[in-house]
């Protein structure tokens, strides 16, 4: 016999509900939902297996400890292997694209926001003329005219 009694299944279910709801309401870390797990399965473990399969509580506890640290073993080692996107210029979002001037002269209509723009040259912008988005400056689009 082990050096406490054996734990009732629903005592260990009940462990394992009350560190989710701990888990949501207190911690946020993703951590202790594992070892709710852990504690669920043992307590299944417990409903489930002959009475007597058991020795002691202590080696209830370490199976659900076990179940706890498996599962966010398994978890972390899924989340380290999933591909990470690389991060991106965001200035290249904003090149090779195509808008067109607005009435003022001043704005070009390019992904259905108005943004300032100025010519590569400098030059005034014709109004309604298509143009290509070269570079971003800040707020301020750098654009060509378009050969049609």
């Amino acid at each position: 016999m082990g050096l406490f009694s054996v734990i009732p299944a629903a005592v260990l279910i009940g462990l394992g509900l009350l560190l989710a709801v701990g888990e949501l309401l207190i911690s946020g870390s993703f951590i202790l939902i594992w070892y709710a797990i852990g504690f669920l399965l043992a307590g299944a473990a417990t409903a489930l297996l002959p009475e007597g399969f058991f020795s002691g509580g202590e080696i209830q506890v370490a199976l659900a400890l076990l179940f706890g640290t498996a599962a966010l073993l398994i978890y972390v080692g899924k989340k380290r292997r999933t591909p990470v996107a690389e991060a991106s210029d965001p200035d290249e979002d904003f090149s090779h694209g195509f808008g067109v001037v607005t009435a003022d002269g001043t704005h070009l209509e390019y992904r259905g926001s108005q943004w300032m723009c100025q010519g590569e040259d400098g030059a005034p912008l014709t109004p309604g003329a298509k143009m290509e988005v070269i570079r971003r400056d800040g707020n301020l689009l750098i654009v060509r005219a378009v050969n049609a």
